[in-house]
């Protein structure tokens, strides 16, 4: 990549798809779901979740009062050909059709007593339905629910020693499943299926982590690579049997910097974040610059990530004080013509041929999908 400073010229060209105000304020970021057919996006506001088609329609609405935790998935639980969908709050886990929106048989499944649920994941081991739901506690213990929300030996909780800075992830090297899970305090927990460390692990990195981490997959446990961040700026990769391949310090322009690593849409690829003296950078592994923007002082940023590859990049810049969302593409151009009301971060999909991209924001009560092109 190229580095260059983000253009505010004219972007392309913007159609309004559609607008719908709900009962009450919004009380997360819009969840983009792709289907074989059309999309589907999942937004929550302080007393129901709704579910729209990428064309901004209502399919169904449900009652779930308390804010969402974590990220929400989507797989068919109960094997009907209609993808279901999986979110939890801190006190419970849910499981809905996607038909109408009810329960599944087995859920919502209650946290236990005096715990708050922290994250949420779903696994399919062997890509037949067969599904696993992973969450973790407010002091990182783990537990694994079937799809009937039957909570399974070996994760009643399988307790670790700290909060973990993401969701669970499963990943499959030369046949065997691991279980990833990544600790605040630096802590690396790879597990099997029941729960046991593979050998090297846990590794302790001994310094806080920020949010998110990647998982690179190669041909066996030397070649695949867990990467992350700490909140100093220093980043690394430990290969899957527990070894340090890369430790190094990312460049601190000023005493104050934040830094943080953001994955893709897919987690198929990841940058990083560095931000300081008013400035968002947002830079690849080998620290190059790929985008910069100027801002306030104080500004306070987020950055989202959309990789469709061939070179179709998209960057979504939230400004968390202002409540405005602007995209870039990989080469720092401004896409949307003015910054987009957003009271959290929108989501992004590719539309050709139609547009070159669908925007979905919400503002306050209103969930709004807008067309570029």
């Amino acid at each position: 990549f190229k580095g260059t400073i983000a253009k505010n010229e004219s972007g392309e060209s913007e159609r309004l798809v559609k607008e719908v105000l709900l009962p009450y304020r919004i009380s997360g970021a819009p969840t983009l779901f792709h289907t074989a057919k059309k999309s589907t996006i999942l937004v929550k506001d302080s007393l129901s979740i709704y579910l729209f088609s990428q064309d901004g329609w209502i399919q169904w609405k449900d009652s779930v009062q308390s804010p969402l935790i974590g990220k929400t998935y989507s797989g068919d639980l109960n094997k009907d050909g209609t993808p279901d969908y999986i979110f939890a709050s801190r006190e419970k886990l849910y499981a809905v059709s996607g038909k109408d929106g009810r329960n599944l048989p087995g859920f919502p499944v209650k946290a236990p007593q005096n715990i708050a649920f922290h994250t949420v994941s779903l696994i399919d081991y062997d890509n037949n339905r067969n599904y696993r739901i992973l969450t973790s506690d407010q002091f990182g213990n783990v537990y694994m629910y079937d799809g009937q929300g039957k909570n399974l030996e070996g994760w009643t909780p399988r307790k670790l020693t700290r909060r973990l800075i993401a969701e669970p992830r499963h990943v499959r090297v030369m046949g065997k499943d691991l279980i990833i899970a990544v600790q605040e305090d630096g802590k690396i927990n790879v597990m099997n299926r029941r729960g046991e460390y593979y050998p090297g692990f846990p590794v302790n990195i001994k310094e806080s982590l920020v949010a998110d981490y990647f998982i690179r997959i190669g041909p066996d446990f030397s070649g695949s690579a867990i990467i992350g961040l700490t909140k100093s700026g220093q980043f690394w990769s430990i290969n899957l049997k527990g070894e340090t391949k890369v430790k190094k310090q990312i460049y601190r322009p000023a005493s104050r910097v934040e830094f943080s690593l953001v994955n893709d849409q897919k987690k198929s690829s990841f940058v990083l974040i560095r931000q300081a003296l008013g400035k968002t950078e947002i830079l690849d592994e080998e620290e190059r610059l790929i985008l910069e923007r100027e801002g306030a002082y104080n500004a306070k940023e987020v950055v989202s990530y959309y990789n469709y590859g061939a070179g179709h990049q998209y960057f979504i810049i939230t400004d968390l004080n202002n409540y405005q969302s602007v995209v870039y593409n990989g080469l720092g151009k401004q896409l949307n013509n003015k910054p987009v009301d957003s009271t959290y971060p929108p989501a992004l999909k590719e539309n050709e041929p139609k547009d070159k991209f669908l925007l979905f924001s919400v503002s306050d009560r209103k969930f709004s999908v807008k067309g570029y092109r």
